[in-house]
């Protein structure tokens, strides 16, 4: 993979949270977002774009790049229905830290779409 095009894109405007997701956990991400990396730290979800018969697993260590353009979910299962993220913190944000040992967590970083952000190349 050549990493041309991450060194040329200017994050600014990045925004990085870490979530803790107890099951049942789906969450849809628009293609406005230049790029998203997402990375499990714990538990284990399913990352997919169009189709759920594309969904990638994630597990503890993964680390998964997806360029703008189509919407992705990524969830506890595959096809799950994904929610829109104001709704996903609403009803995720009572969560601690993660002292269940069955939620998920993961940190997630996004480059949304400004005038300096823009793939070259």
């Amino acid at each position: 993979m050549s990493i041309g095009p991450l060194v040329r894109a200017r994050a600014t405007g990045a925004v990085f949270a870490r979530t803790v997701a107890e099951p049942p956990w789906d969450l849809r991400l628009g293609g406005s977002i230049q790029l998203s990396v997402h990375t499990v730290v714990r538990g284990r979800g399913f990352l997919w774009l169009d189709s759920p018969d594309s969904a990638v697993g994630l597990i503890p260590g993964s680390v998964t790049l997806v360029r703008g353009g189509p919407d992705h979910c990524i969830g506890h299962e595959v096809g799950a229905a994904c929610l829109e993220p104001e709704e996903f913190r609403a009803r995720h944000a009572r969560l601690g830290p993660g002292g269940n040992p069955q939620a998920t967590v993961l940190h997630a970083e996004g480059v949304a779409p400004t005038a300096r952000n823009r793939w070259v190349g």
